[in-house]
Formats: structure tokens, C-alpha cells, sequence
């Protein structure tokens, strides 16, 4: 599923093969402040309800998670411009609002798009510099 190195692969694959996803019952947050200088687009904390799965075999399912596949196939039918943003992408988590939480797979940067703003992967706001630093730095409650 994931051929090509990308920076933070190691990271990524030991936490599907430990984990292959997650829910947060109470969500949980994500402050980019801590990488990034935010005060130009106003998301300076993003919530995260979960951790897409892996299906292991054909039909196999979860009563709380979504399917990475299928996020990214979904997605990668809206538009010509998701469709290419898919080719070097990856969808490996979301928050209640159906945004999704991208890896790219060539940089290794998580990057989000947020639906309710626009729709087009230009768009995408960076959220952390690797897999290992979106998961370090995701929090249980607000500052």
C-alpha cells in the first residue's frame, strides 16, 4: 500500500502494524502553533476524532473506524484536482466533521482539508511536519 519511502514511513508503519487505527471518544486536539505560524488562518488548534484502519482482507470492517481505502476513494471521486492530490496522499485520519488528515507521500508534512472552507487541495492547511509529530503532539483537552 505505501511502496515509495517517504520521510516518517518508518514511524507511520510501526504505529498501523501496533495499532491499524484508533478512536478517541472525547476527541482530542492538535495545536499547529506548535510548528507553524497560524495567526494568518485562524486554525491554530484542530480536533481529531480518529485514526482510519487498514482492512487486513476484503470485507473487513469496523463498528467506529473508517477504512483508509475507502476515505481515499471517496475523495479522489469529488474532483480532478482530489483525484491528483490522491495520486501523492494518503487519508489516515478525520475529525467529526468528515475533514480528513493527509499524509503525503512524498514530503511526509500532514496537511488537512477542511471541507467547510473549500474543497480544493491548494487549499490544504499544513498541520504538523511528520506522522511522529502530528502523534506527539495530539492532547486530550484544550490549553
Amino acid at each position: 500500500m505505501f511502496p515509495e519511502a517517504f520521510e516518517g514511513k518508518a514511524d507511520f508503519l510501526k504505529f498501523y502494524l501496533a495499532r491499524n487505527g484508533g478512536y478517541f471518544r472525547k476527541g482530542c486536539r492538535i495545536y499547529r502553533d506548535h510548528f507553524y505560524d497560524v495567526s494568518k488562518d485562524g486554525y491554530t488548534s484542530v480536533e481529531v476524532e480518529s485514526f482510519h484502519f487498514i482492512p487486513r482482507y476484503p470485507g473487513d470492517d469496523s463498528p467506529f473506524l473508517l477504512a483508509m481505502n475507502m476515505v481515499w476513494e471517496r475523495k479522489a471521486k469529488y474532483s480532478s484536482a482530489l483525484k491528483d492530490f490522491c495520486k501523492s496522499h494518503v487519508p489516515f485520519a478525520g475529525d467529526g466533521s468528515d475533514n480528513d488528515y493527509w499524509l503525503d507521500l512524498q514530503t511526509g508534512l500532514i496537511k488537512s482539508i477542511r471541507w467547510e472552507e473549500s474543497d480544493h487541495p491548494d487549499d490544504a492547511i499544513l498541520i504538523a511536519p511528520s506522522f511522529y509529530e502530528f502523534c506527539t503532539h495530539l492532547q486530550a483537552g484544550s490549553r
